[in-house]
This record gives structure tokens, C-alpha cells and sequence, in this order.
């Protein structure tokens, strides 16, 4: 069961209706062209009742990390990460700084990886930095004095499981400058954790590693590869990027889509498809262990207006589909679906389709317009622009919980958390039926 950070921070992962025509190559068996649309005749859902678990937390710099069996777990500039339970209350916070066994000092511990579904919940893991240096040897701001690493914590109580070295610390005087360094925690699913190392600019250069969430042992070690997503049967399936030499940062690096066995780290899919690389994260926003997204631009003249395309990626198969109306995926009674929000003048309609790719169809009851950010056991979480505030729809059309101050920021079958606009706190709520 996925859940999690679901907002364009947490990077809203599109998804959408089969396109007409697109720059994208089509995969053997794929659809020519979109099928025609007719009326949603599936289950409605069941109402929601959100209660607000004690008042607004944090601040705008405050993240969710996770939504686990115990509550929601949070990280903001007091803590790398902190557990609010269903009454409200911490019930642990892991300290800024931390003597982790056999490391040089006191480490800083830094913001946690995200939990991207539930059976994950019982561990946590983020980015650690000690300094090796005695104070003997010169200048312990060197950034060569640094350890880089990541430690693992219970989610339940907080407590250290273990710690791991991604790049150690030199002893020499002087150090060699490794240059510009960036790491941490990519996510945490139930098979893997999996964290990165990147030294310079180039993300040809990063370093990924898939650790065992409960022992800590190292499963393998990719060179050049991103990972942004986890699915599959308990997130054992990845959804990473082979990046091209010399490729930058944000929308200026290219590669090709793969999927990763997250136990072995051996490639079971690749997309000879070279595209852009766009924020993905298919887990946090949608409830799908099957299908994964990836964003790409492949085109000059989209890279030139800022157009993205985007197909949907069946994990297990290896079969990818292009789509190109915004959306999010989801899981309910009738299997997995894909859902947008389509538009008649000024009305909004709640638009759907089975996967793999099946025709679409439209809800019954108009929703005025919307933004979609995520999909959860059959019901649909979307920000209205009028009321700013976060609405549960289903495949319907049909409104299935109150006005939630905010955007949505997480949410999953027992939680949902917003982000008040003006204030740029949580809102935290415990979903019922």
C-alpha cells in the first residue's frame, strides 16, 4: 500500500489519458490513438470523515516524510525527523546530532529519506556528516574532514538500528578537496533503503546504494543511475534513470527510463527511449504498487516551450505507454486506474480509465474545476482553486469528505495532511469511513 508526500514538492507526478499523437516512441502493442469516451459505470466510494488531530504543526520549512502504521512522521530545521501519534503528540524526535558507533564524533543527522508506502513504516533513514578531524591535523572546516553517510532509525520509537559510510573521511594533512559534494536518502521502501552520492556537478557522477531497511547490509552499488521511485510487491521494483555522460541538473539531464530489481539492483527493464528526466514520484501521490511514471522531453521544440511528455511504465512487465493529460494513478475495487480532471468550459469532470490502458470514462456529477494530486484506495484527493482547499472525490464524480483547509501535501488510507496556504503550517487529519 503506497502512501506519502504528495504535493509538487514532493513533486506532483502527472499522469493521464492515452495521447492522440505524440513525439514519444510507441512500445510494440501500444494504442494508436485515444479511445472514445463514455460514462464511468463503476462503485461509488464511501464517505471520508477527516478529523483534525490537535491544531496546525510546523512551519513552511516543515516536510512529511512519511505516513507510517504510527502516525505521521515529519522533519523541519528543529529536527531531522519527529513522530506525531493519532492524539497529536511527538512521540520521539531524533536529536540534530548524534555519536553513531565506531564513527569519528558526533555526526549531524539531516532530514530523513521519504517512506514512499506503509509496510516500510517501521523504518526511517537519513543523511549523517562527522568530521575526522582531531583538531591536530589543520583546518577542521576542510570539507575533506568529512564522513559522509546514513544512519537508520525505528519508526516507532526513534531508536538507532545502524549507520552506514558512503564516503569516508581522509586522514591526511592536507586533504584532497573531493569538490562539491551532495547525498542522502532517496527513499525507504519495505526492501530497500535506497541513498546517493554525488561528487561535482555532473549526475553521471552520482553514486547509488540499496541497503537492507533492517540490517543495513549493502545490496549493490550503481554507478550513474537515479532512482525516484518504488513499486511492485512491497516496493521490490525501482524506477530509476540511466543518465547520459556529462548531463546537468534539473531538466538538463538525459538518459534512458529503467527498471531496477530493488534486492539485487540488476536491470530487469530498459527504455532505449532517450528523454528528460522530469520530477517523478509516482508512490507518494498515488496507491498503485504496479505502474510507475516517468516525464521526458524529447523533443527540441519541447524542451524550447517547456512541454512535457510522459508515459506510464508498467514496473513488472517492462511495458511502457505514452499519456500526456495530467493526473495521478490509483487502486480500487476494480484494479489499477489512471485519473484526470477534464473540462467543459467552466465545468470540471472527473475523467478515468482502467490499466493496463483501457478505455475512459466520465463521472456522473460535475466537480467544478480542480487540480488532481492523488489517488487512494478508489478515492481521489484535488485542490480546489475556488475554496483553496483540499476535496475527496470518487471515480463518480461524487464528493466524499469536506473541505480541508490547504493543499495536500500527504495521505494515504488512515491520514491526510495539508499545508495551510497563508501560514504555511500542517493540517494533519485522521481519515475514517
Amino acid at each position: 500500500m503506497k502512501s506519502g508526500p504528495a504535493t509538487a514538492v514532493a513533486v506532483v507526478v502527472a499522469l493521464a489519458v492515452l495521447a492522440g499523437c505524440s513525439s514519444i516512441p510507441r512500445p510494440a502493442g501500444s494504442p494508436s490513438r485515444a479511445p472514445e469516451l463514455g460514462e464511468y459505470e463503476g462503485p461509488a466510494q464511501p464517505d471520508l470523515s477527516a478529523v483534525p488531530v490537535g491544531p496546525s504543526r510546523g512551519t513552511s520549512q516543515t516536510e512529511v516524510v512519511g505516513l507510517t502504521r504510527d502516525g505521521v512522521v515529519i522533519t523541519d530545521p528543529g529536527s531531522p525527523a519527529s513522530l506525531l501519534d493519532a492524539d497529536g503528540q511527538v512521540r520521539w524526535s531524533l536529536p540534530r546530532n548524534l555519536r553513531l558507533p565506531g564513527r569519528p564524533g558526533e555526526a549531524m543527522i539531516n532530514g530523513a529519506g521519504p517512506i514512499v508506502d506503509t509496510d516500510a513504516g517501521d523504518v526511517i533513514a537519513a543523511a549523517s556528516a562527522a568530521s575526522a578531524c582531531d583538531g591536530e591535523l589543520g583546518d577542521c572546516t576542510e570539507q575533506a574532514w568529512q564522513e559522509y553517510g546514513i544512519a537508520a532509525f525505528s519508526a516507532a520509537n526513534g531508536a538507532l538500528l545502524w549507520s552506514k559510510v558512503l564516503i569516508p573521511a581522509e586522514r591526511s594533512d592536507p586533504p584532497s578537496d573531493p569538490g562539491r559534494v551532495s547525498w542522502g536518502v532517496t527513499l525507504v521502501s519495505a526492501a530497500v533503503v535506497v541513498a546517493y552520492v554525488q561528487v561535482g556537478e555532473s549526475r553521471d557522477r552520482r553514486t547509488t546504494f540499496g541497503f537492507d531497511p533492517h540490517s543495513g547490509d549493502q545490496l549493490w552499488k550503481l554507478e550513474g543511475v537515479e532512482v525516484e521511485w518504488a513499486g511492485g510487491d512491497g516496493g521490490d521494483r525501482l524506477l530509476g534513470l540511466e543518465v547520459r555522460p556529462g548531463s546537468g541538473g534539473a531538466f538538463d539531464h538525459e538518459g534512458h527510463p529503467v527498471v531496477l530489481d530493488a534486492r539485487t539492483g540488476a536491470v530487469t527493464w530498459r527504455w532505449e527511449h532517450l528523454g528528460r528526466w522530469g520530477p517523478v514520484a509516482g508512490a507518494l501521490v498515488g496507491d498503485t504498487d504496479r505502474y510507475g511514471i516517468v516525464e521526458l522531453r524529447s523533443a527540441e521544440a519541447d524542451r524550447q516551450q517547456n512541454v512535457s511528455k510522459f508515459a506510464v511504465v508498467d514496473l513488472p512487465a517492462g511495458v511502457a505507454a505514452p499519456i500526456d493529460k495530467a493526473g495521478v494513478v490509483g487502486e480500487d475495487e476494480g484494479g489499477p486506474f489512471y485519473a484526470w480532471v477534464g473540462s467543459r468550459g467552466d465545468e470540471g469532470w472527473v475523467m478515468s480509465a482502467g490499466l493496463p490502458p483501457g478505455p475512459p470514462g466520465i463521472g456522473r456529477e460535475r466537480t467544478g474545476l480542480a487540480t488532481l494530486s492523488s489517488a487512494v484506495g478508489g478515492h481521489l484527493w484535488m485542490f480546489e482553486e475556488v475554496s483553496r482547499s483540499t476535496v475527496a472525490y470518487d471515480r463518480t464524480g461524487a464528493r466524499r469528505s469536506k473541505e480541508l483547509p490547504g493543499r495536500l501535501v500527504a495521505v494515504s488510507e488512515d491520514w491526510v495532511v495539508t499545508r495551510l496556504e497563508d501560514e504555511g503550517s500542517l493540517g494533519i487529519y485522521r481519515l475514517t469511513r
